[in-house]
Order: structure tokens, then C-alpha cells, then sequence
């Protein structure tokens, strides 16, 4: 009997409740019914947020770091390990790994998933976002060269991040390729028809952490300016984070108690956003927005900052709007809302949406897996 080919993924987190945890997720679990692969997963950062869905057949190995673990000892250790990551990932990697190589392996994201790739691996690097703030980070900027230097494939979600690494790394631009995210929407759909409960008023909807990046102040900017002309809106914070006193101090503090939610992490969102009017997120840099292909699926449009695939989901500024700056968001939920009235609009969504089916996303990884797999037993 022929052995299926090892895969080893590599990711910083599968344990934090993102949307690129999501993402991997569905990768694994369409490429687990194809029945090709014997895969393994290897977190960087174990937390206990939440823990995305995960066939029974793939191994889940010791995470580099475990941040559950609060035992002094553990946290010498995690100490220790976390300084190594950042000047000697070689040693890591050899401490985690134990030497074991796979027939390929991906490094789901850029930075300490690479690091931990053998240069003699068949490999992927796998990449959710811009990495623009590398040319003021020396050091690592010089590690991630090194690790795009031994792998054979570099992944880029969507074009702005593909430019962004070329951008640092023309050297490599040989090895790089989009493919864009893969989303089961058969799923979503059926998942957004589970009972919960019924939101309020006309709901405008933040779905993500709270913390810095995603910018949640600049969400509430964005809703106030949304509120000026539609006063019976709601705002819904769905996801949890380091920024939520400040978030909760500044409702107070602009009166805004009555009208501004949060439901915490939701393990299914979708029910939530199915009632949405619209998807509000003011992030200052991401990938490919999952949140926004999950809200498009379901028939919500979106506002957002002109960042990661935003315009390209915007189909031409028809199902979304970009924004520069939070005052805009006033007219661009106006445009939305008289869009929202035509007939075949929510048709149309739907329609443009399919061409991130996770089939597409799988057929592309099977067919990048098989080349690097065959390239390297010649």
C-alpha cells in the first residue's frame, strides 16, 4: 500500500478564534475528505480562546509555546523560548522538531512559522497579509530572507500582499503566487439558520478582536458618524481583546450605552451577522478580511478601511465601500442602504462571492503540494 505523503502546518495560533485559524481549518478539513494526506499540526502559540475544528485523524503536536501552562517552571521556559524565537530560531526548531522532516510542510504565515521549516523540507510559506512593517524591523526583516531563501513556494492570499512581498524581496518574486482564501459557504449558511437571539434596531456589526489593529475606537468613530443619519442603528461587538475597558470607558463617555453592544467571542458568528445591515471594520492593516467573505455569503455588505483585499471584495465600490477616514462611513452606509433596495442585489452578492469556494482554494493546494512533492523525489 503507497504512504500518503506527511504534511506538517505550521501556524502561529490555531487556538485564538481568528479568522485565519478559520481559514487553515476548512483547508484541512476539505483536504482530509480528499483522503491524499497524512497531516500534522504544529502551533507556535497555544491559547485557550478557542479551538477551531480539526479532523480526528490529524495530529496535533506539542505547541512551541503554551500559553496556558502558568506553572513557574513553564514560564522560565516559555521565557526562554520566546527570546530564542526572536535571535536563534534554528535552535528552536531543532528543539520542538527533533530533527523530523515531512514531505512538505507549510508555514501558514510569514515570521516564526517559517523559522521552524528544515531547508532540506519541501515547503510552503503561506501568507495572510502585508509585511510592509518589516523594513523597520532589521532583524527580523533578515530572518524572514533567510527562511523565503530555502522555501519553495511563497503563497500570497491576495495582490497587496503579494506586492508588499516582492516589494521587500524581489529576489524571490519567482516563487510567488496568489491563491486566494477558501471559504465553505454551504456551512456558513446553514449555520447562520441556528436559533439566537434576535438584534436590535437596524444592527451594524464588528467582528474581531479589540486590539489595536483592528482599531475598535475607529469602528465606534465610524458607527457615530452612521448614527448622525440613522438614529434607530445598533452597534454589535462581536470578539473580545485587550482594548475592550477602553472601548467600554468611551461608550460611557459618549453616551452611547443604549445603542452599543458586545456578545464576546461567538463560536458561530454567523447567525448574528445574517441579521446585519452592515459590516463595520476601520482595521489599519489585514489579509484577506474573512469576516467580510463570511458577511458577503450571507447578504451583508460591508464599510471598511481601503485595506488587504477590501476593494477587491468591494466588486467596484458595488457590495462594500472603502473609506479613508471614519467620517466618511455616513455616506457610504447611505449608498449601501439605497443599493440594498434593488431587487437582484442580494443575487448578485451571492453570485460574485462563490469564486472564494474552498474547492478552488483546495484544487490550487493539491495541485502546488503535487509539484513540490514530485520535485523533490527526482
Amino acid at each position: 500500500m503507497k504512504t500518503k505523503p506527511r504534511i506538517l502546518f505550521i501556524t502561529w495560533t490555531f487556538s485564538r478564534g481568528g479568522g485565519a485559524e478559520r481559514v487553515l481549518s476548512n483547508l484541512i478539513c476539505e483536504l482530509e475528505k480528499t483522503g491524499r494526506y497524512d497531516m500534522s499540526l504544529l502551533e507556535v502559540s497555544h491559547e485557550s480562546i478557542a479551538w477551531e475544528q480539526l479532523p480526528e485523524s490529524v495530529t496535533v503536536l506539542p505547541p512551541v509555546l503554551d500559553e496556558t501552562n502558568n506553572a513557574l517552571p513553564y514560564r522560565l521556559k516559555r521565557y526562554r523560548r520566546r527570546k530564542m524565537l526572536e535571535h536563534d530560531p534554528d535552535r528552536v526548531r531543532d528543539i520542538v522538531r527533533k530533527g523530523e522532516r515531512f514531505d512538505l510542510a507549510v508555514g501558514f504565515n510569514y515570521l516564526y512559522p517559517t523559522y521552524l521549516i528544515y531547508e532540506d523540507e519541501p515547503s510552503i510559506s503561506w501568507n495572510h497579509g502585508t509585511i510592509w512593517e518589516l523594513r523597520d524591523q532589521p532583524e527580523r526583516l533578515e530572518l524572514q530572507r533567510k527562511a523565503y531563501g530555502h522555501i519553495d513556494a511563497i503563497v500570497a492570499i491576495a495582490q497587496r500582499t503579494k506586492d508588499s512581498i516582492a516589494g521587500l524581496y524581489p529576489e524571490f518574486e519567482d516563487k510567488l503566487l496568489v491563491i486566494p482564501n477558501g471559504f465553505r459557504f454551504p456551512d456558513i449558511r446553514e449555520r447562520a439558520e441556528e436559533p439566537y437571539g434576535v438584534l436590535d434596531g437596524t444592527p451594524i456589526l464588528a467582528v474581531g478582536r479589540l486590539d489595536e489593529n483592528k482599531n475598535p475606537l475607529g469602528i465606534l468613530d465610524a458607527f457615530e458618524a452612521i448614527r448622525e443619519r440613522h438614529p434607530d442603528c445598533h452597534l454589535y461587538y462581536l470578539g473580545d481583546g485587550d482594548l475592550r475597558d477602553d472601548v467600554e470607558r468611551e461608550i460611557a463617555q459618549r453616551g452611547l450605552s443604549s445603542c452599543v453592544s458586545f456578545l464576546g467571542h461567538q463560536s458561530n458568528p454567523y447567525p448574528y451577522i445574517r441579521q446585519g445591515a452592515c459590516m463595520l471594520t476601520m482595521s489599519h492593516s489585514e489579509g484577506f478580511q474573512t469576516v467580510i467573505v463570511e458577511g458577503l455569503a450571507l447578504g451583508v455588505p460591508f464599510i471598511s478601511t481601503p485595506v488587504g483585499s477590501a476593494e477587491e471584495l468591494s466588486c467596484n465600490q458595488t457590495f462594500g465601500k472603502t473609506i479613508e477616514a471614519p467620517g466618511e462611513a455616513g455616506d457610504a452606509f447611505e449608498e449601501l442602504s439605497r443599493a440594498s433596495c434593488e431587487q437582484s442585489w442580494n443575487d448578485d452578492m451571492r453570485r460574485f462571492v462563490e469564486q472564494y469556494s474552498i474547492d478552488r482554494q483546495v484544487e490550487a493546494f493539491v495541485k502546488l503540494a503535487t509539484e513540490l512533492i514530485e520535485d523533490a523525489h527526482e
